[in-house]
């Protein structure tokens, strides 16, 4: 992910600097993320997503699945558009209360 996370921020001529400013985080820790070495939490996710422009799907799934998913992958983009932190941490929840719900009606 982390990789990924680097690659969006280049694409949008974006410094390890720039990127913590605008999430309000500091720059080594934009550096752990990239590099791999520490885990953001779902809020910085959805922070860099958006200040990146891109979908979280993006960040999360492997260039395999966005290759065949791609279309998929723009969804949390348009779900979210518009909606603040704290809305997207409720769309989220609730899409995972949803898969966690069709899991159990699995078994």
């Amino acid at each position: 992910m982390g990789a990924r996370i680097k690659k969006a921020r280049l694409q949008q001529n974006l410094t390890q600097e720039q990127l913590a400013e605008l999430l309000d985080i500091s720059v080594s820790y934009v550096s752990l993320i990239e590099r791999g070495s520490r885990n953001a939490t779902v809020e910085t996710l959805l922070a860099i997503a958006d200040v990146l422009n891109v979908s979280l799907a993006s960040l999360l799934q492997d260039s395999t699945d966005l290759d065949r998913d791609e279309e998929q992958s723009n969804v949390w983009l348009q779900l979210t558009k518009n909606r603040t932190a704290e809305e997207k941490e409720m769309i989220l929840q609730t899409v995972k209360t949803i898969t966690a719900f069709l899991d159990r009606k699995k078994k």
